[in-house]
């Protein structure tokens, strides 16, 4: 279990159990998961824990992701051994390097979130994934960093790209953001809009 579906579960049973009323509950989960969705909630909420229980795991079968996660750290740093039934988080190092990798929100949402709270609610004749389902989403995109994205600097082609404004040069000033021609604005305008600028 993570922080953030303790927190909820902790929250939705809270509500229920207060107001008794389930149109509460069901606007508290769209606003948890409408946070989840536009990743308003913090890396760290999202870490699963799980106990680690070396050379017990079979070589037949991919052993489960917390191990695979303390075997890498143990080839980096042989000290860096779980105890016997330690808990360990579940952080891939390859996440945490690249800021460009985000949590599959609706994956969490309806595989670790739904669950727990579903199981309660359908006693009481209410569908917690239908909600969901049912609940408006958005999509949005994130902002570019001109700097990094300049038409000069092009971007390296990945075949498994995350976004598609990778894929294409800039069409903003990196002096002021304007939408402008190649990157820059025509250098007449600029200096009338902006007399320092040489």
């Amino acid at each position: 279990m993570t922080e953030t579906c303790f927190k909820f579960m902790i929250n939705v049973y809270g509500i229920l159990f207060r107001t008794q009323n389930l149109s509460e509950v069901k606007n508290f989960c769209y606003k948890m998961w409408s946070k989840i969705l536009r990743n308003r909630i913090s890396l760290q909420d999202f870490i699963f824990v799980k106990e680690v229980r070396m050379g017990t795991y079979s070589d037949k079968v991919p052993p489960p992701p917390g191990v695979a996660v303390a075997a890498r750290r143990i080839l980096q740093d042989e000290s860096d051994e779980p105890q016997y039934g330690e808990r360990h988080p579940i952080t891939p190092e390859e996440f945490l390097a690249n800021r460009q990798l985000r949590i599959d929100a609706s994956y969490y949402i309806t595989r670790v979130l739904i669950p727990p709270p579903e199981r309660i609610f359908n006693l009481v004749g209410a569908d917690v994934r239908a909600w969901y389902d049912e609940m408006p989403k958005t999509t949005t995109v994130d902002e570019q960093d001109p700097l990094v994205h300049s038409p000069r600097k092009c971007a390296p082609v990945h075949a498994n790209g995350f976004k598609i404004d990778e894929h294409f040069q800039s069409a903003r000033c990196l002096t002021c953001s304007c939408t402008a021609w190649d990157g820059k604005l025509d250098l007449a305008f600029a200096r009338r809009v902006m007399p320092t600028f040489r």
